[in-house]
């Protein structure tokens, strides 16, 4: 055993010519998304080795692009606990037959599915401490945490599906950025389209194969993972329509929500470099503007902070579901406005009316303890009078 100078907690490894080694990963990044370790094949250098370990020492969470290609070298494997950073929320999953099934998806699931950031490209359409190691994780967990609080708004008396949501909201982005090989394995990819289709599929291939008991349970989870992405699919249309459950409509709705750059859902085990909640003011201020009457004569000020929170959620949401209407926008606006209560939730309305739907989930997830907004709202496309 040769310890190596410099690296006293870092690195622990057995190097030679001939022998396979390992290097312990102390590293706070990492280790939050699950990698303790690195082996390494016989005949790996020690100099190599040396300058690899110094590597994933001081590694900063924006350079994943180092362990992708570190995965990426057959003389290299990182040893990852899957489900380190997935047990808070795996715990919400009641249903032990969804449990297990949520958790072999994970354990064959790519190595870069766990180091790499929620957005490969930009961090434009994600909050910004999710273009970071481990920013994939990050976002399951958060649209988990978000997902379980809108459900619990919603559904106060019903938890039967409950299970099957929280699963799909940790597993929904489980093929993003990988293609499946020949004999079932999932491989990292650059390119990513339709990740919700190819999700979908590989999940149902999964619960066929290895829990042909339980698919009356499993196969509503690999439905709403393979509409999670709603109208933006490009090769296949997974548009939601009525005939999709209220939990496929909900399921792409959360994932939206906990993506956006400016909302960032607070969890109680957060990355210690994520520090963007700490200093937000938390504040939505609103501009004034000179475009449209809103139905209702009220101002931005005179809102709570709940009801400010749904009209952005929900402006947000016009795009996603191509609610370009004005007079459909109105009555959505309307409907937050004069609700108060989610007590008496229409399950069936829900996925049948696109208005309802969105009023529904908008103030829900304003409702909800752990949705931090940082926005400056242009409030010309709601209609709302300034402050």
């Amino acid at each position: 055993m040769l310890h190596i100078s410099g690296l006293p907690r870092a690195v622990d490894c057995v190097l030679g010519p001939k022998r396979a080694g390992k290097i312990s990963v102390h590293n706070p990044a990492l280790n939050w998304a699950g990698v303790y370790a690195l082996t390494f094949k016989p005949g790996v250098g020690a100099i190599r080795t040396t300058a690899v370990a110094l590597s994933l020492q001081t590694l900063k969470p924006q350079n994943f692009r180092f362990l992708l290609e570190l995965c990426a070298d057959p003389d290299y494997e990182l040893q990852i606990d899957r489900e380190v950073s997935f047990v808070r929320y795996l715990q919400m999953i009641a249903d032990p037959v969804v449990r297990e099934f949520t958790e072999r998806a994970l354990e064959l699931a790519p190595n870069e599915f766990f180091i790499k950031p929620s957005s490969m490209t930009t961090s434009a359409h994600h909050p910004l401490d999710e273009y970071a190691v481990g920013g994939q994780v990050l976002h399951s967990n958060r649209t988990a945490r978000l997902g379980f609080w809108i459900y619990n708004q919603l559904f106060l008396e019903d938890r039967a599906e409950l299970s099957q949501f929280v699963s799909a909201m940790l597993l929904h982005d489980i093929v993003s950025h990988a293609v499946e090989r020949s004999d079932g394995r999932l491989v990292f990819s650059e390119k990513d389209i339709d990740h919700g289709v190819k999700g979908g599929v590989w999940l149902e291939k999964l619960a066929r194969s290895e829990f042909g008991y339980a698919l009356e349970k499993l196969l509503p989870v690999c439905r709403m993972v393979y509409y999670h992405m709603g109208r933006w699919g490009k090769e296949t249309d997974t548009t939601l329509t009525k005939e999709n459950s209220c939990l496929e409509w909900l399921v792409a709705a959360t994932d939206m929500i906990a993506a956006l750059p400016r909302s960032y859902v607070s969890l109680i085990d957060l990355p210690a470099w994520s520090t963007r909640e700490m200093v937000f003011s938390q504040v939505i201020t609103a501009e004034k503007f000179d475009r449209r009457p809103l139905p209702v004569d009220i101002r931005w000020s005179a809102l709570s902070r709940q009801k400010q929170i749904a009209l952005v959620i929900a402006k947000e949401m016009f795009r996603q579901y191509a609610v370009v209407d004005y007079g459909t926008q109105d009555k959505i606006i309307a409907g937050i406005l004069n609700t108060g209560s989610l007590l008496q939730v229409d399950k069936q309305r829900l996925a049948e009316e696109v208005d309802y739907f969105i009023a529904c989930v908008s103030l829900a997830a304003a409702m909800t303890p752990v949705t931090v907004f940082d926005t400056q709202v242009n409030l010309a496309d709601l209609g709302i009078i300034g402050p």
